[in-house]
């Protein structure tokens, strides 16, 4: 028995018709993630693998359903890189099949030793975290783990996070403070911050379909432009 089942809450037809009519640009996905009384719209993680200073870090969150705050749900320290790639896989089992579909972390490090004990059928996918790639991602996300756990705006609750709780706690913001060194503080603020900017648990009202333009298409707006601009430039 998995531990998160899925039901649905009312039409995502109405869903939709409702927001667009109040003029809403976004409306919540009809549907949660259920254990007893936990209600979560979204569920996923982050993961961090050891290095020579500090031990690998796992953590999943998952957002509330009604309140749309973040909530820490389990989380995992170890020196073993294969320990959290397996307990991600473990995890994945025991949530169910679809409630996380990916974990945020660096691809780079981690698929190496994904690729090894990936087990078929229940692969442990990586992406990057929002604004990996900044140069000083690091400062964007404690920034943003900061700003949820402010009382005056709380938008995360750590729960029995206890090795995420104690990092922050132990967690000095100065010039040398680096990603490696925090790693449970950076790949908390980093699926926070992701979260937040994406919000994977809404639905646009207006969806665009990018629709590539052919060579032919071009051409022709090319030609079409150019007597356009000619019939312009002699009847004014």
């Amino acid at each position: 028995m998995t531990k998160f089942t899925k039901k649905l809450y009312g039409s995502p037809i109405v869903n939709h018709h409702i927001a667009k009519i109040m003029g809403l640009r976004t409306h919540s996905r009809p549907f949660a993630w259920i254990r007893d009384k936990e209600k979560y719209s979204h569920i996923t993680g982050g993961l961090a693998l050891p290095t020579f200073e500090q031990p690998g870090y796992l953590i999943t969150m998952g957002v509330q359903h009604s309140t749309n705050i973040i909530h820490c749900m389990t989380e995992l320290e170890s020196s073993d890189p294969y320990e959290i790639i397996r307990q991600a896989q473990n995890i994945q089992t025991e949530y169910g099949q679809g409630v996380i579909k990916n974990w945020w972390g660096n691809p780079e490090e981690l698929m190496s030793i994904v690729n090894e004990i990936n087990i078929k059928g229940n692969p442990v996918l990586i992406s990057q975290p929002i604004d990996f790639e900044i140069k000083d991602s690091f400062s964007i996300y404690t920034a943003r783990l900061k700003t949820a756990l402010a009382a005056s705006y709380k938008t995360l609750f750590l729960n029995d996070c206890m090795i995420l709780r104690n990092s922050i706690q132990s967690f000095i913001p100065d010039k040398v403070a680096k990603d490696k060194n925090n790693p449970a503080v950076n790949i908390a603020g980093g699926l926070v911050h992701t979260l937040l900017m994406t919000r994977p648990w809404e639905q646009a009202i207006e969806v665009r379909e990018l629709i590539p333009t052919r060579h032919e298409d071009y051409a022709e707006y090319v030609s079409e432009k150019a007597i356009r601009d000619l019939e312009a430039e002699v009847f004014g």
